[in-house]
């Protein structure tokens, strides 16, 4: 049903199809004044075609502009999520550069992980907003040893995957085909893991998750690395973890700006974590 009104909703705000719908519209309206007046003569098949032309040309038009109003609007939230994201990241930095209130790496983790859940707030409502639908956006950091990842910070506290307390997820071993696909290094381009639909690429054996009922919390994803690239031909690559986000709408999220909105505030996290942990110094 999601794909149906989509692919509806994408027909409706193209340029050349309103176009189209307009002159048509003001053909069928046209004929109907025309036969109205005696100046053509028009048989009952020709008045009901013009009036049905009327209608659904019109109706396209109406549809089409509603939704690029209704985005716009949607958009114009974005902007102002964005400049918030930047807010807090530079709050949490002054207060520990600047009023040296943080004096142990226990109550810097804390913070940092208040500021990231901060930051999913913002980041959930962002695609909330771009895709029009409830989605969860999660930050996965992986363990010392790399060969697993657990939920640092999430957009909700307390949801129902986390009802089992903190769980790893196993990392480059073809059981969370998600994690494998984004790390998979792309010259030239970014790296992700997307899916339209995860039930249905799970029933082609493309997809595996090893949490349980996983396709009851989420039925597409985006999911991208929080890393730095340093060289590719000597290995050198530092790799935190994984941003993601999860909806249980199907065909909302795509693999054009979606993933690069989501690499963008992965870089931001990098970034952030990197100064909080000590990895940056000038």
């Amino acid at each position: 049903m999601n794909s149906i009104l989509k692919t509806i909703e994408d027909v409706s705000e193209r340029y050349s199809i309103n176009t189209l719908a307009s002159i048509a519209s003001l053909m069928g309206g046209m004929f109907l004044i025309l036969g109205k007046f005696g100046i053509v003569e028009l048989c009952k098949t020709q008045v009901a075609f013009s009036i049905l032309l009327f209608i659904i040309s019109g109706t396209i038009i109406i549809v089409g502009w509603s939704n690029v109003c209704s985005k716009y609007s949607r958009l114009k939230k974005c902007a102002e999520e964005f400049h918030s994201i930047n807010h807090a990241y530079r709050d949490c930095l002054g207060a520990i550069l600047t009023k040296e209130q943080v004096t142990n790496n226990r109550s810097l983790l804390l913070l940092e992980q208040y500021t990231l859940e901060i930051v999913c707030q913002k980041i959930v409502r962002i695609f909330r907003n771009l895709i029009n639908a409830n989605c969860v956006v999660t930050v996965k950091l992986l363990t010392d040893d790399k060969k697993f990842c657990f939920a640092w910070a999430r957009s909700e506290r307390e949801t129902e995957r986390d009802m089992y307390g903190e769980e790893l997820f196993e990392v480059g071993n073809n059981k969370n085909t998600g994690f494998d696909e984004a790390l998979k290094f792309r010259p030239q381009k970014t790296s992700y893991f997307y899916s339209a639909d995860l039930v249905k690429l799970a029933k082609k054996r493309k997809y595996q998750n090893h949490r349980d009922g996983w396709e009851n919390l989420y039925k597409s994803t985006i999911i991208v690395p929080i890393r730095h690239v340093i060289d590719i031909r000597n290995s050198k690559i530092n790799i935190l973890g994984f941003l993601c986000v999860d909806t249980k709408s199907r065909n909302r999220l795509n693999d054009g700006f979606h993933v690069y909105y989501l690499a963008g505030f992965a870089d931001q996290m990098y970034n952030f974590i990197s100064i909080m942990r000590n990895k940056y110094a000038l």
